[in-house]
C-alpha cells in the first residue's frame, strides 16, 4: 500500500523490496545461528555478540543502503545505472546468501542432528 500512496516510480518499488528481503536476511541469519550455537543471538554470550554486532550492522546497512540509493530516481533505467556503478554487488550478495542459505537447510540434519527440524 505504501508503495502505491508514494506513486509508481521504479526506486520506491526496489527500495520496498530491498527493505522487506533484509528483513528476510535477518530471519534467516538469526535461525543458522540459533541452529549452530543452540541458543538465539540475544542469548549468547555477550562478547560473542559484540565480535558479531559488526557484522550484523554492515550486512543491514549495506542493504538498506542499495534499497534509499535508487528511492527518488523515478525510472528503471537510471536506478539499474545505479546498481552499475557499484558492480551489481547487492544482486550478488544476495544470490549468495540464498545458495549458501538452501544448502545450509539441506544439509542441516547432518552437520547438527540435535537442532530437529524446524
Amino acid at each position: 500500500f505504501i508503495s502505491l500512496w508514494h506513486g509508481f516510480y521504479a526506486g520506491f518499488y526496489l527500495n520496498f523490496s530491498w527493505e522487506f528481503i533484509t528483513v528476510l536476511l535477518e530471519k534467516q541469519a538469526g535461525n543458522v545461528f540459533s541452529t549452530i550455537y543452540g541458543a538465539p543471538f540475544y542469548q549468547s554470550h555477550p562478547l560473542l555478540r559484540l565480535a558479531l554486532f559488526p557484522l550484523a550492522y554492515f550486512m543491514r546497512h549495506m542493504i538498506l543502503s542499495f534499497g534509499m540509493m535508487v528511492f527518488t530516481l523515478l525510472r528503471l533505467d537510471w536506478c539499474l545505472q545505479a546498481y552499475k556503478v557499484f558492480g551489481y554487488i547487492n544482486f550478488y550478495c544476495i544470490i549468495y546468501w540464498i545458495i549458501f542459505y538452501t544448502t545450509f537447510r539441506t544439509f542441516k540434519s547432518t552437520f547438527f542432528p540435535s537442532s530437529g527440524k524446524k
